[in-house]
């Protein structure tokens, strides 16, 4: 079509030179009309160079330059300026300033996170050569399963988060807390539903009173794993109303609490249809501690989501990888599972310090893992109450005459300074942890003594040391009432006792205790949490219970027999 003088119009989108008033324009029918002087109509869109004073007449392809309106050449004829389309020489142009290229992503492991190499195989994310080309090639490179997290299917213990527990030096493999925590900056600024999980064993030391620096305003579901492991008899209702008082003091935006069991499906359901009730679009992302159960919480949730919508179904073959190592996942996790666009994200747990399990050997990590259901058990009393019970001694002269402390493992020593007849301490935390009672007076010889011996875990001289001196921590005097539970003080990574008055044992009163722990456990002192602890059992055959209900061996047997059944089911 007419690109040159006196060519015909023809369609496009190309829209010829501009008239002024007084020109005529030149044949052709449409809304654009010849490309060049003298070009013929045509339809289109783009318009060529403006033209002043009269018609365009067939020329060659460079205009001439601007005229006045009278005909006469301008000033300016002389220093010629080059028309739209003119193919003179122009002056160069300054270069574009270059923008940066925004890398892509590195491909990742869809079990861990960790991105994907060749290069050394004692590094999270390695693949065999032959296996990453050929993935490569066939653009399969999201079905892939690194060799660290082969290992952690098989039950394997493979740490590579550097912890006061582990020693990695000299490892490349070594990646620090600070590292996985960075990831999840700018969290705060993005439009996201924040679920976020607490070990119901381990509420306190597992809560992240800080996690407003890292969700912001975002709404955020709470939700509270491993509920199977709760005392059997326990209200979900009372537990869920203690948890959002939990939350509101630490000033939470909280919609909905929620409590599951990864393991056995309890409560799953529940929780699915808070997050899709409201998330509005939104990006969800799974936030909590290390080793809370993220990547469990998440595979069980993706198994209740598929029997809803079937656009999640064809995910469930790829999934986060689930296990005991504290650090499993390394990065974020971003999952296509819901068919309105946004993505589910599994995040690498947040280290911290004051866990035991941050700071055990992974032997002892072991050992101080729950593995059933939690069952009170009283605090065992010393050698000399003993003494003073298969003597006769009962009531407020036992009370006057005894001085006594209890020791849960190399965790912690509680020094009964005062006590009323009806006090008891029940302990809720894992079986292998040892609990003994020792005179107040022989305690912190029995300690230094006894350490990585008797008072186990943890079980060497040297891991004890690790965790620093038993320190006294603080003071606490309240009241016991009858038949109530008065305070809980929580060990951070291990578990809780609470004080509780028995109502067949006198009357209630005042109460003080003094608290000592290693210079890195940390404890907390907090409200009762709903659980049910009337049923508790002496744990240690070698001390009588406290309360004299479960003294008769025959209901020993029957508790230990339900914690075989629970185990097995676990």
């Amino acid at each position: 079509w007419g690109r040159d003088a006196g060519g015909s119009g023809g369609g496009g989108n190309f829209r010829g030179p501009r008239v002024e008033e007084g020109g005529e324009r030149p044949s052709g029918g449409g809304r654009a009309w010849g490309r060049d002087a003298g070009g013929g109509g045509g339809s289109g869109s783009f318009r060529g160079p403006r033209m002043e004073g009269g018609v365009g007449t067939a020329a060659a392809r460079s205009f001439s330059p601007r005229s006045s309106t009278d005909g006469a050449p301008s000033d300016s004829s002389t220093e010629r300026t080059p028309g739209r389309f003119d193919r003179s020489e122009r002056p160069e142009r300054p270069p574009l300033r270059a923008r940066p290229i925004k890398a892509p992503m590195l491909p990742s492991c869809y079990g861990c996170g960790a991105c994907l190499q060749e290069e050394y195989d004692d590094v999270p994310g390695y693949v065999d050569a032959e296996l990453l080309a050929s993935k490569r090639m066939h653009r399969q490179l999201d079905t892939v399963l690194c060799s660290r997290c082969r290992l952690l299917a098989q039950g394997k213990f493979v740490p590579v988060v550097r912890e006061a527990s582990t020693d990695l030096a000299g490892n490349r493999a070594v990646i620090t807390p600070q590292q996985l925590r960075d990831q999840l900056k700018g969290l705060a600024d993005r439009a996201a539903l924040i679920v976020k999980l607490v070990d119901m064993v381990d509420v306190s030391g597992s809560f992240l009173t800080r996690v407003r620096s890292l969700v912001g305003r975002n709404p955020v579901i709470l939700v509270g794993t491993k509920a199977d492991l709760l005392p059997r008899g326990t209200d979900p209702l009372l537990v869920k109303q203690w948890l959002t008082q939990l939350a509101e003091a630490h000033s939470l935006n909280v919609l909905e609490v929620q409590l599951v069991s990864s393991r056995t499906g309890l409560g799953v359901d529940g929780a699915v249809r808070a997050i899709l009730g409201t998330r509005k679009g939104r990006d969800v992302y799974v936030l909590g501690a290390a080793n809370v159960g993220k990547s469990l919480f998440i595979r069980a949730f993706l198994k209740a989501l598929a029997a809803r919508d079937p656009f999640a179904f064809g995910k469930l073959k790829y999934q986060p990888i689930a296990s005991a190592t504290p650090g499993t996942t390394l990065g974020i996790i971003p999952l296509d599972v819901f068919s309105g666009g946004s993505k589910l994200h599994d995040t690498p747990g947040v280290h911290l310090h004051h866990r035991v399990s941050s700071r055990l050997p992974p032997d002892d990590v072991k050992a101080v893992a729950v593995k059933g259901q939690l069952k009170g058990v009283a605090a065992p009393v010393s050698e000399r109450v003993l003494a003073q019970l298969a003597a006769g001694v009962r009531g407020r002269r036992l009370e006057e005459e005894a001085g006594w402390s209890v020791l849960w493992g190399g965790f912690l020593r509680v020094d009964v300074l005062k006590a009323p007849v009806c006090a008891r301490l029940v302990f809720f935390g894992p079986k292998g942890v040892a609990l003994r009672g020792v005179e107040t007076a022989d305690a912190a010889a029995f300690v230094e003594r006894e350490l990585g011996g008797q008072l186990t875990p943890p079980s060497t001289r040297e891991a004890a040391l690790a965790l620093g001196v038993m320190e006294e921590k603080r003071t606490l005097t309240f009241a016991v009432n009858l038949g109530e539970a008065s305070v809980d003080v929580a060990v951070s990574g291990l578990g809780w006792f609470t004080v509780v008055g028995v109502q067949q044992s006198g009357l209630g009163g005042e109460m003080i205790i003094r608290l000592h722990a290693p210079r890195a456990v940390e404890l907390f002192v907090r409200k009762p949490m709903p659980v049910r602890w009337e049923g508790f059992a002496d744990g240690n055959r070698d001390y009588i219970a406290l309360d004299d209900a479960f003294n008769d061996d025959e209901q020993l047997g029957e508790f230990d027999k339900d914690d075989d059944e629970l185990e097995g089911d676990a």
